[in-house]
């Protein structure tokens, strides 16, 4: 009979196995020790608070009512792999749930809820989210902020398979590296000045959206300032009721846009005044992607009045170096687009495809000259009235 070798570590009244001598840890976690498995609060907290660089705790499947872990470089949090352990907070005071403070930290197969202002807070340059679900926290499901010399060059912070919800908005990054693939980002909304979105980019950060849906908050996303850089492909921006998209303040160009769109599966639907809007930014790439059935809405505007508004793409206030291509405009509430007050350089191309319905507009260009729509895809009209606010931000 072929010999089975056990590698079994007695921690915390549990036995961990595992064969080969290799314990279970979920894919692409690298431990330098053994897995300590815990099932209490005390445990979690004693293990946690003396953990080092390449340490790993596994955590059994139960709720946990924490007073805030915080996680130093390269510790590793997970539940036991096939469980699902869930991370609950104090009370509404509580700051965060999990804070990583070092570099390549990560969570991975858990559910953190609240009560707390914050699920997680990142000040560090890397760090990894996988397989976990965060929601229901007075603030932020996920605050990142990252001060250190060369952020972005230093590492990122990647989220994957992490679903963020219900709480006053879902993410919010500033000077960091940030890649999402296969997100969910839902239910967030605000009854103040700030907040509601999905996501809030903004302060230099670079972010990367893959095969992500944004989708019933009060914001979709918000992307804010002159450094600040975003690609998004094959992403589903749907049911946000304030704005699908709105980009402020950037600044890049043509060949290099700060904010880029793409993909057959990116689609902006039933969003609220505008799919996608921007005011004051340069350097906008949209591809391949469609825009439907956004829906107006009373809103103030430059009118000083409330007007219906609902369009599916939005370039306003000194907006430029623009480029629409391929892209589909379909059944948005009173124009397929509005062009409004732009810079240099904004075109649509012929591959761009219409259908508005008898009582909508098609693109409406104006206060503008230098613009590149094909004639068959204008309309001519009174002038509109124009919602582009310059949206305040939160503060983690």
């Amino acid at each position: 009979m072929a010999r089975i070798d056990l590698k079994i570590t007695l921690l915390g009244g549990l036995l961990w196995a595992g064969c080969g001598g290799e314990p279970q840890v979920p894919e692409g976690i690298e431990c330098f020790d053994d897995v300590t498995v815990v099932e209490e609060v005390s445990e979690l907290m004693e293990t946690v608070s003396s953990a080092f660089n390449g340490k790993c705790v596994a955590i059994k499947e139960g709720e946990y009512v924490i007073p805030g872990l915080a996680l130093r470089a390269g510790v590793h949090l997970f539940s036991v792999p096939g469980e699902r352990a869930v991370l609950r907070g104090n009370d509404d005071e509580q700051r965060y749930l999990v804070h990583i403070g070092g570099a390549k930290a990560s969570l991975t197969g858990l559910m953190l809820q609240g009560p707390a202002k914050m699920g997680v807070l990142i000040e560090t340059h890397s760090a990894r989210l996988e397989n976990t679900e965060i929601r229901e926290v007075l603030d932020g499901a996920v605050g990142i902020r990252c001060e250190e010399e060369d952020c972005l060059r230093a590492g990122r912070i990647l989220l994957r398979n992490v679903q963020l919800r219900n709480s006053n908005y879902g993410l919010y990054a500033f000077g960091a590296e940030v890649r999402m693939e296969n997100c969910e980002v839902s239910g967030h909304q605000s009854s103040g000045l700030s907040g509601g979105a999905g996501l809030y980019i903004l302060g230099g950060s670079e972010l990367s959206l893959e095969d992500s849906q944004i989708v019933d908050n009060q914001l979709g996303a918000v992307f804010d300032g002159a450094s600040t850089e975003a690609e998004l492909h094959q992403v589903v921006v749907s049911r946000n009721s304030q704005r699908g998209l709105w980009a402020q303040g950037l600044r890049g160009t043509m060949s290099r846009p700060a904010l880029r769109i793409y993909g057959s599966r990116s689609r902006f639907e039933a969003n609220g005044i505008v799919g996608i809007g921007a005011r004051d930014s340069l350097g906008l790439s949209l591809e391949d992607l469609t825009v439907s059935d956004t829906v107006v809405l009373p809103v103030p505007t430059n009118l000083a009045q409330l007007s219906p508004v609902g369009d599916g793409i939005g370039l306003f206030s000194g907006s430029g170096e623009a480029q629409v291509s391929g892209v589909t405009l379909t059944n948005n509430g009173r124009a397929q687009a509005v062009v409004d007050s732009v810079g240099q350089n904004v075109v649509f191309d012929a591959a761009v495809q219409l259908s508005a319905g008898p009582n909508q507009h098609r693109v409406v260009v104006q206060n503008s000259s230098a613009v590149m729509v094909p004639s068959v895809l204008t309309s001519s009209t009174s002038e509109l009235a124009i919602s582009a606010p310059q949206l305040l931000l939160p503060r983690p």
